[in-house]
């Protein structure tokens, strides 16, 4: 049974990733995106910064991988006890951290 929630890209939607077999992966990482360039994240977070310039990013420049990790955490935790649609939020949410730590990872602050 299809669930009228969850949007399926069409195989010329996926073309940027190549293979349409993935399409509602795309799909799922896009909405990730959204919610941290566009949406709740910008608001609550960004104030018109860049990623770059963003706390997530400059704490975790400071003190490490484990603040980004943490948040993941904490969003992971909490999603355990709402209703499904705050839930999902918080997951997409917890994307948004994860590629936080990568990203300082990546530019050497473990």
């Amino acid at each position: 049974m299809s669930n009228p929630n969850i949007i399926y890209p069409t195989a010329s939607d996926t073309v940027f990733f190549g293979d349409p077999k993935f399409g509602p992966y795309r799909h799922q990482l896009m909405r990730a995106y959204k919610m941290v360039a566009e949406g709740k994240g910008q608001q609550r977070h960004g104030a018109g910064r860049a990623w770059n310039d963003q706390p997530i990013i400059t704490i975790s420049r400071s003190v490490g991988v484990g603040f980004p990790l943490g948040q993941a955490l904490k969003k992971i935790e909490e999603s355990t006890r709402m209703e499904d649609t705050a839930a999902v939020n918080e997951l997409l949410g917890s994307i948004g951290y994860i590629c936080a730590a990568v990203q300082v990872i990546e530019e050497g602050h473990r």
